[in-house]
């Protein structure tokens, strides 16, 4: 009779214990079995083409030359110049004739004078290719791709001149169109170009406006060559951006200027610091 008891007992025990006790308890986790949490992807904001984040730089170029050169070869026999190029790296030096920012400040790209080349800066170099002036002597190494505008993709940016693009803040412009207008728009006419800091004090549809001095405030428009509203509805009051304009004299960007009482300027935003 006790052994049954005893029998019983061991039995319910055995039984609490397994419906106590978490499935998987003390089995050993083996490596890689749980999955990593994925990153949240980030949208790719409408209309940009992604620099790559790794140039060219420490590649060695198939070809040297200037960008007229190469222009040259396409137009003297595009066929024969497409089947040599297409995917080299190749080396090229010029003088910059426009610039365009895009994909809401974070791409840019430039052409060169005298050619049809243009290239397109990696994430790397693209505070570089950001500064540059028009008519500055640059440059560049990448990949050669498209034969349409003869793209040259994910480059490194190298300088040969400075850069003539003036350094401002918005509060310094905005200064100066109030102490004397004239002066202050010849001023801002003459120069090559310029990248302008401010403080986001005002959104409109269209524009931004930057914290300028006193009442007096600096309003930015166009911002993105797409011309998307995407960028100005990601932009924050209080916030440090910082934009530019230089001299390609069309209506895409220009300098500072008095329009109807107001002081504005037709820039692209610059992504980063």
């Amino acid at each position: 009779m006790y052994a049954q008891r005893s029998l019983r007992f061991l039995i319910l025990f055995g039984a609490l214990i397994a419906i106590l006790t978490p499935s998987g308890c003390g089995q050993e986790k083996k490596p890689g079995e749980q999955k990593p949490q994925s990153e949240p992807k980030v949208p790719i904001q409408s209309g940009a083409k992604e620099p790559e984040k790794e140039s060219q730089k420490a590649t060695a170029p198939d070809y040297v030359m200037t960008a007229e050169e190469f222009s040259a070869e396409f137009s003297a026999d595009k066929d024969k110049a497409t089947k040599k190029f297409t995917g080299k790296i190749v080396e090229l030096s010029g003088v910059v004739s426009d610039l365009l920012i895009y994909g809401s400040g974070g791409a840019a790209n430039c052409s060169f004078s005298a050619s049809k080349v243009r290239a397109h800066a990696s994430l790397e170099f693209l505070p570089v290719m950001q500064q540059l002036s028009l008519q500055q002597k640059i440059k560049v190494k990448g990949k050669f791709e498209h034969t349409v505008f003869l793209e040259v993709v994910n480059c490194s940016v190298n300088e040969i001149t400075k850069s003539e693009m003036m350094r401002l803040t918005a509060p310094e412009v905005v200064k100066d169109f109030v102490d004397d207008p004239v002066k202050a728009a010849a001023k801002y006419k003459a120069a090559k170009g310029g990248i302008i800091t401010g403080v986001v004090s005002g959104k409109t549809k269209n524009r931004i406006g930057l914290k300028g001095e006193g009442k007096r405030d600096l309003w930015v428009e166009k911002l993105d060559y797409s011309g998307s509203d995407e960028l100005l509805d990601h932009l924050q009051i209080g916030e440090t951006i910082r934009v530019r304009w230089d001299d390609q004299k069309t209506e895409m960007v220009g300098p500072p200027r008095i329009a109807e009482s107001e002081i504005v300027v037709r820039a692209w935003y610059l992504k980063g610091k």
